[in-house]
């Protein structure tokens, strides 16, 4: 027989009278934030080397890189820097229109528990110095100036946003995951006793 001796975890469960009379609208919203901006081209490989230098191996970053140590953001359920390129400029002279030059762009995207304002402030308050880094190899962008609002004006609002479940905060994903992790060790241990 299984028994699970398992301690108290919070996964904002509500049940009976309680669940149906919860206000759906105090829920914790879910926001993202996509920052946009061109790159000053003179500027190109050093924006590439600030962003390799926050990976631990390519494609992977460091959660506590010096730049945007993300760790730090127990908010934060994904972000991600990214250079925009257009790698189908000629395919629109196939139908007898001249190719358009779209300027390469830094995109920053995160999506996050709370209000998208509050990140940004956040974020600019966190990580201002590395921020102003990055920032600073796009086009518009003034050292020293006000981070939060410039990232707001640069803000390109999302089509789509996926959200795996409404309301499901990175601290509810994190201890839901310790609980699994807990269940499957005693698991062993029970199916080991057999």
């Amino acid at each position: 027989m299984l028994k699970l001796k398992l301690g108290f975890v919070n996964v904002g469960y509500r049940s009976g009278e309680d669940a149906r009379a919860q206000d759906h609208t105090s829920m914790m919203p879910q926001s993202n934030v996509m920052v946009t901006a061109p790159l000053k081209m003179e500027r190109e490989a050093e924006l590439r080397s600030l962003l390799a230098s926050m990976n631990d191996v390519p494609g992977r970053v460091n959660p506590a890189n010096s730049l945007v140590p993300f760790e730090q953001f127990d908010r934060l359920h994904f972000a991600r820097f990214v250079i925009l390129q257009d790698q189908s400029l000629d395919d629109i002279t196939a139908y007898g229109l001249p190719r358009v030059n779209y300027p390469l762009t830094l995109a920053f995207i995160a999506d996050i528990d709370g209000t998208a304002d509050d990140f940004r402030d956040d974020l600019a308050r966190r990580a201002g110095d590395g921020l102003q880094r990055i920032f600073s190899c796009c086009q518009g962008f003034t050292p020293g100036g006000d981070l939060g609002r410039w990232m707001k004006e640069h803000e390109t609002p999302a089509i789509t946003m996926y959200k795996n479940w409404r309301g499901r905060t990175v601290r509810q994903i994190h201890e839901e995951d310790a609980l699994r992790l807990q269940c499957c060790v005693l698991c062993r241990q029970d199916a080991a006793r057999y």
